[in-house]
């Protein structure tokens, strides 16, 4: 594999070959956004909150499954992500 570079408006390989790049944006998946987990606040108070309500043996078992089931194979599978 070649490294790409930029040719006009284009990204193109070693051979001046057009490359398209493909992917989806997952930032949600490990970085807690408020827009998407809807809390009023940052990850760190997020985080707080949580150890506060559920102790920490809990919420350590909690971020274990978000992490686990927020994001799986089966999502990669659906809707505009299916190329993958």
């Amino acid at each position: 594999m070649s490294f790409l570079k930029v040719s006009g408006t284009q990204i193109v390989d070693a051979e001046g070959q057009q490359v398209i790049l493909r992917g989806a944006g997952l930032a949600g998946w490990m970085q807690m956004e408020n827009f998407i987990t809807r809390f009023p606040g940052c990850e760190f108070q997020a985080r707080e909150a949580l150890a506060e309500v559920l102790g920490e043996g809990k919420v350590e078992f909690f971020w274990e499954k978000y992490l686990e089931y927020f994001f799986a194979e089966p999502d990669t599978n659906s809707g505009e992500l299916s190329p993958f």
